[in-house]
């Protein structure tokens, strides 16, 4: 019996399933990875984006790669009792939703944009969404739509200020089946 998928479902599996050239177990290639980890980050095992950057340009891998090796650092290598080679690789995957941001700018509207986390599964993707701490980091507008650029001619250069209050409520309401990894996006 054959079963016929499609390029986007292929590429979501080889990202969940295999976890991509790393691998879905760890493995001595790992180890050495967690390793280069400890003497480059001095213990500042919490400065996040130190470690993804270091991963991303020392190592060359991707964003996703560095996020699931370096949460995985934290979850399993720095809290190991013995031998880990060959326990399972936790995934971890940057999952967004699309949704209208609410701004105001001189009055209040709704922009296109994505609310971004880093979760191990969509269920934790929505538990992190909903009790989400607004920072910049993780709200993205997208500066590129017919909205924000026929703004940007109007006024010329403008400040946003994201009506959080608002944005929590609309977070709330979330459905599981909104929240896709962000992978999925960039092929649809």
């Amino acid at each position: 019996m054959k079963i016929r998928i499609n390029e986007n479902q292929y590429k979501r599996l080889m990202v969940e399933e295999d976890f991509g050239i790393i691998g879905n177990v760890i493995t001595k290639k790992v180890i050495k990875m967690f390793e280069f980890l400890d003497k480059r980050l001095k213990n500042e095992y919490n400065d996040d984006s130190k470690a993804l950057d270091i991963l991303m340009s020392d190592l060359g891998l991707t964003k996703e790669e560095s996020i699931m090796i370096y949460n995985n650092y934290k979850t399993k290598w720095l809290n190991r009792d013995g031998d880990i080679v060959g326990d399972n690789l936790d995934f971890y995957g940057t999952y967004m939703v699309q949704l209208n941001i609410p701004v105001t700018v001189e009055g209040r509207g709704f922009l296109n944009g994505s609310v971004e986390v880093v979760a191990s599964s969509i269920e934790n993707a929505k538990e992190k969404i909903n009790n989400l701490d607004l920072s910049y980091d993780s709200i993205e507008i997208d500066e590129n739509s017919y909205i924000y650029k026929k703004l940007d001619d109007l006024i010329g250069g403008f400040d946003i200020e994201i009506a959080d209050d608002i944005l929590d409520d609309i977070l709330s309401d979330i459905a599981l089946e909104e929240i896709k990894l962000k992978n999925e996006n960039k092929n649809n």
